[in-house]
C-alpha cells in the first residue's frame, strides 16, 4: 500500500465501493484496499450510479462496481468487480487527465483533448448522436475515442 488510506461507505449494492463484497448499504467507513504501485497515489476520482472510478499520479485507471453496461470496460463477461482492479489501458499517446462516471458510462480526456467512452449509449450520452430511440449498445470493452483532433475547436 502506498499514499493515503481510502475509506468508503454508503450504497454498494454492485460493490462500487471497492470494499470486496456487495451490501445493500455499508453504514461504517471502511478501509478501501486499492493496488497501488511504490509511491502512487490517487489524483481523482468519480462516481457513477454504480461504479466508482480512480485515476492514480502515474495514469493508471482502476475501477470496481457495475460493469453490466460495460462501463468499467471490463468486457461484457465481467458484470460486476467489487475491489479496485486495474482497468484496461488505453494506447500508450494517450495520458488521461480527468474523467466522469454517469449512471451506467464513463468517460475519460487525454490530454490531448481525445475523449474515451465506454458503457451504455442508450440515450446519447456517449457522443455518437445516435439518440435515446435505439436500443442500449454497451460497449464490450472501454474505449472508443470520440475525438482525435481538437485543432478544430474554438479558443478564447
Amino acid at each position: 500500500r502506498s499514499g493515503m488510506p481510502l475509506y468508503a461507505w454508503g450504497a454498494n449494492s454492485s460493490g462500487q465501493l471497492g470494499i470486496g463484497r456487495e451490501s445493500e448499504a455499508e453504514w461504517e467507513a471502511e478501509e478501501v484496499v486499492v493496488p497501488m504501485q511504490e509511491g502512487e497515489v490517487v489524483d481523482m476520482m468519480a462516481g457513477g450510479g454504480s461504479h466508482t472510478l480512480l485515476l492514480t499520479t502515474t495514469g493508471r485507471l482502476l475501477g470496481c462496481g457495475s460493469n453490466t453496461s460495460g462501463q468499467l470496460g471490463l468486457g461484457m463477461e465481467v458484470q460486476t468487480q467489487p475491489t479496485f482492479a486495474l482497468l484496461p489501458s488505453l494506447p500508450s499517446e494517450a495520458s488521461l487527465v480527468s474523467l466522469a462516471a454517469g449512471w451506467d458510462f464513463s468517460l475519460l480526456l487525454d490530454s490531448e483533448g481525445g475523449v474515451w467512452a465506454a458503457g451504455s449509449d442508450a440515450w446519447g450520452q456517449l457522443g455518437t448522436s445516435r439518440g435515446h430511440s435505439n436500443p442500449p449498445q454497451p460497449r464490450s470493452s472501454l474505449v472508443r475515442r470520440l475525438r482525435s483532433d481538437n485543432s478544430k475547436l474554438r479558443r478564447s
